[in-house]
């Protein structure tokens, strides 16, 4: 199961570097759209301003990183790194999503506390339950 999950970051981490003007432009996009600084979006995804500077610059960034701004953004990685259009207007609640953002920050961190085989035990059980939607 790590050898599946390490090919998927490696892909990702593909997508990223071959896609990053594309992922600098989309979060510069989606940061606008909500009508935030790079501070707001740095304080709403926790990754240092400076950072999302360079990523707005196309720099590149991790896939935790990427993770956290698609989380604060209210979108998804596959709309970050061009793999999936930009739609639908940000919610205007801000409040809302802040709750709903701290609640993703701390399963995040939960997550990365996690050894790498409940890591992979849960991976499993989530395709399983994605696999059974049908989606």
């Amino acid at each position: 199961m790590r050898d599946e999950d390490d090919d998927d970051d490696a892909i990702l981490q593909e997508a990223v570097a071959a896609n990053a003007q594309t992922v600098a432009l989309r979060v510069k996009q989606l940061r606008a759209a909500k009508k935030w600084t790079q501070i707001d979006l740095a304080v709403a995804s926790g990754i240092p301003r400076g950072t999302i500077s360079g990523i707005e610059k196309g720099a590149g960034t991790s896939r935790t990183n990427l993770i956290a701004l698609a989380l604060a953004l209210d979108t998804s990685v596959a709309v970050l790194i061009g793999e999936a259009p930009v739609s639908g207007n940000p919610p205007a609640d801000h409040h809302a999503q802040k709750v709903d953002f701290h609640k993703q920050q701390v399963l995040l961190s939960i997550w990365e506390k996690l050894p790498p085989e409940m890591q992979d035990h849960w991976l499993a059980l989530l395709r399983g339950v994605v696999a059974g939607s049908g989606g």
